[in-house]
């Protein structure tokens, strides 16, 4: 599995089966941009002009953008972990992350992630 990393960066890189399963999934979507945040390719959805992020590769797995109550929802059944880039014990609200070596299992989370997508344009 192919990582990159950031120079000077704390955070770890991330994998590019992942990305592109990202890329292969939005490849249709005009309304979706793909760029960075912290580093990591993220994909962004247009809203009324401005781009707003909802998902990016972040080390072994995705990062989303939820409804908090859906966030939790996750949380509960083990599907993801908070997503804490700044360090255990401070989680980014309304975010999660699923780590897993598997690609299939992250794929099997699209429905999640259109859900970020969909959360976030505020639809």
């Amino acid at each position: 599995m192919a990582t990159k990393k950031k120079q000077n960066s704390d955070w770890h890189g991330y994998r590019e089966d992942v990305a592109a399963m990202l890329d292969d999934l939005f490849a249709d979507d005009d309304n979706i941009i793909r760029g960075q945040m912290m580093g990591h390719p993220s994909w962004y959805v247009m809203v009324a002009g401005k781009k707003k992020l909802f998902t990016s590769a972040f080390e072994n797995g995705i990062t989303l953008k939820l409804p908090v109550e859906l966030a939790n929802d996750m949380l509960a059944e083990g599907r993801a972990r908070p997503f804490e880039p700044m360090g255990a014990g401070k989680p980014m609200k309304g975010w999660i992350y699923i780590d897993n070596d598997d690609l299939d299992a992250i794929r099997a989370e699209e429905e999640m992630i259109h859900a970020a997508r969909d959360y976030v344009s505020g639809g």
